[in-house]
């Protein structure tokens, strides 16, 4: 047997650093949505069959079932956290084996949150949802090279005071590297995880870091990354990014590699140093995001063969010099490569609104998009019918990170409809 694909854990700095924190629901009572460890063990035996527990200063009863015990020390005891599966009078039988039979003397913890996110994430198992209250959080969240299975994915999930209430802003869980630790979260080799509603700020290297090995099929939703010395996500695997946030890094906002399934739907990426999304050798689809006042190229694609697809996206106020709006660097003229740029704004950047780096032979559909504020708007790109040109987009007050349209805006009413175009983006 193993832990039970449905069990819920729970962190919260209240909690404790043995505090069991995990639940699966059936017969007992939950322990973990509590800040305190429910009962502490030091008289653990292990009985005839290894997956048996008893305890004479503190009796297992029909409450405990479900709940997680952390066992730290015995002699003949396996280290590690077990679930109770049942218990009959007063022993317990437990997932699986705990030891050694006949071994007594063990210490556990039953119940109560944990204090320690990364200690939970290492030992969840495909169909585990992991809560963590909201925070600070002194730590790096190390995810292992346990994968979520189809349809029963990991959830790593912040609230504020309620489970399940999708916390804004300051009411996220914060992760904080406090300039000393590398890495706010890092994903080491792991496929089928979502992580959601979380702040991660202050790292010594990137806020959230996917490591070159990492399998993939990750996705990150309402997740910001601020104020880290390198990147605000560095990516190298299939990753959906869905409402993240990623401002004032040391370099670019969201950083991609390699050819992979990179999808930016409704993500803001503002005030970094570097790019604001960008895949220096491959490609990336954008959705409906906003890439404004860093200082290189607001969207940025490189390397032999690699594409854009940016819909409904905009790029403002990307200042560097020789920087643009939106670059589609491609290596090579390669006539197989397909740019698609639909919906688009792209106004007061560094030097074009949209450049075709590798040449006129790539193909592309541009159309229904709009560019103000350069020297040259189009480099290598020919116009498309159905552009509102060279016009002030009218944003209502960029300077807030407000890019809704005035009423008087020229791009009013002027896009392709998303159904025409594009099929549907399950997330």
């Amino acid at each position: 047997m193993a832990l039970a694909a449905g069990t819920v854990w729970e962190c919260r700095t209240a909690g404790n650093a043995n505090g069991a924190g995990g639940f699966v629901a059936g017969t007992g009572t939950d322990r973990s949505q509590q800040d305190a460890v429910q009962t502490s063990f030091t008289d653990l035996v292990i009985g005839v069959t290894t997956t048996e527990l008893t305890s004479a200063a503190f009796p297992f009863g029909a409450t405990d079932v479900g709940n997680i015990i952390k066992i730290t020390a015995g002699t003949g005891f396996t280290v590690g956290y077990y679930q109770v599966v049942s218990v009959s009078v007063v022993t317990a039988t437990m997932d699986r084996s705990v030891g050694t039979g006949g071994s007594t003397g063990g210490t556990g913890f039953l119940g109560g949150a944990s204090g320690v996110i990364d200690a939970i994430v290492d030992v969840v198992v495909a169909g585990n949802t992991v809560w963590v209250k909201a925070g600070t959080y002194s730590e790096t969240v190390s995810i292992p090279g346990t994968d979520g299975g189809n349809g029963t994915p990991i959830i790593l999930e912040g609230y504020n005071a309620t489970r399940g209430d999708n916390p804004l802003g300051a009411n996220r869980p914060l992760i904080e590297g406090a300039d000393v630790r590398a890495n706010n979260i890092t994903v080491i080799d792991a496929n089928g995880w979502v992580i959601k509603h979380f702040v991660v700020q202050n790292a010594t290297g990137a806020g959230i870091l996917q490591s070159a090995g990492a399998a993939g099929d990750l996705m990150f939703i309402n997740v910001r990354s601020t104020s880290n010395t390198t990147f605000g996500f560095d990516l190298s695997r299939d990753t959906i990014l869905l409402g993240c946030e990623a401002d004032s890094n040391s370099s670019d906002g969201f950083k991609m590699v390699n050819e992979r399934n990179y999808k930016i739907i409704s993500c803001y990426s503002h005030d970094n140093t570097g790019e604001g999304i960008q895949n220096s050798s491959g490609s990336f689809d954008a959705y409906n995001s906003v890439s404004e006042s860093n200082a290189d190229s607001g969207f940025e694609t490189g390397g032999a063969g690699s594409s854009m697809f940016a819909y409904n996206c905009v790029a403002y106020n990307n200042t560097g010099a020789a920087n643009s709006g939106f670059l589609a660097g491609t290596a090579t003229n390669l006539s197989a490569v397909e740019n698609i740029f639909i919906n688009n704004s792209s106004s007061s950047n560094g030097q074009y609104a949209f450049n075709l780096s590798g040449g006129t032979d790539v193909t592309n559909y541009f159309d229904f998009n709009n560019y103000f504020g350069h020297t040259t708007e189009l480099n290598n790109i020919t116009a498309g019918d159905n552009d509102t040109g060279d016009a002030d987009p009218l944003f209502t007050n960029p300077a807030t990170g407000n890019f809704t349209l005035q009423a008087t805006s020229p791009c009013l009413n002027t896009g392709l409809d998303a159904s025409t175009y594009i099929a549907n983006v399950t997330v």
